[in-house]
């Protein structure tokens, strides 16, 4: 039950700088401990437990956080599976080392959320995701700041269509950023108007479209500004 609710398949990495007061694991702490294991074997381990999720721990998984990104994107992409992160860093800490930042909470709150952020979000130089309903680019920037780079997503266009894609538009300093899990070196422009990006969940080509058709439906919502 330490690694989360129900049955786990429990991820251990080895590495930790934390050494967190009554840590239930700090033969860990070590990075040299342990052993290395592929990806591909990994998921075997998990797949061959098909009732139990999956808990990332450690050891903290952030130390080696382009390996267990990997991992938990095959894991969403090729199960049904739950996983949960166990992390000894601050959410201050990853946010101002993040490329990327996703923005899930209700439209309602995201005031109160960026106003307890506010220095960390003014030191951050990642891109902004939000998924908030309604919540226009410009209001965003308003919120953010006119210099953060800042994309607004569609996750419920998939219901819609019926396909992985998302539907995506950009504000000025976002209209060149890095898309795609695989092709890491590949870039999108926006040209040199906002548009939309509708790009499929594993990085398949892209179509640029105008920003006016941001208000498409999208699953059984219809995103308006506020």
């Amino acid at each position: 039950m330490a690694d989360g609710p129900g049955l786990r398949t429990s991820i251990y990495c080895a590495g930790c700088e934390h050494h967190c007061p009554g840590c239930h694991n700090p033969q860990s702490w070590k990075f040299e401990n342990g052993h290395k294991m592929s990806i591909d074997d990994l998921m075997q381990v998990i797949k061959d437990d098909e009732i139990s999720n999956v808990s990332f721990s450690g050891g903290d998984p952030f130390y080696q956080v382009e390996g267990f990104t990997e991992l938990a994107r095959r894991i969403k992409t090729e199960t049904n599976k739950t996983i949960w992160c166990w992390t000894g860093f601050t959410y201050e800490e990853i946010l101002a080392d993040s490329r990327f930042v996703f923005l899930g909470v209700k439209p309602q709150m995201i005031e109160n959320v960026v106003r307890s952020l506010e220095e960390e979000i003014s030191v951050s130089d990642g891109i902004f995701v939000s998924m908030l309903a309604g919540v226009s680019l410009e209001k965003l920037a308003l919120l953010l700041g006119e210099k953060r780079k800042i994309i607004r997503i569609m996750p419920n266009t998939a219901c819609a269509v019926g396909h992985g894609v998302l539907l995506l538009c950009a504000n000025p300093p976002a209209y060149l950023f890095r898309c795609g899990e695989r092709k890491r070196s590949s870039h999108i422009s926006c040209a040199d108007k906002p548009g939309i990006v509708l790009f499929h969940y594993l990085c398949l080509p892209c179509l640029i479209l105008p920003q006016s058709l941001c208000h498409l439906r999208a699953g059984n919502a219809i995103s308006r500004h506020i």
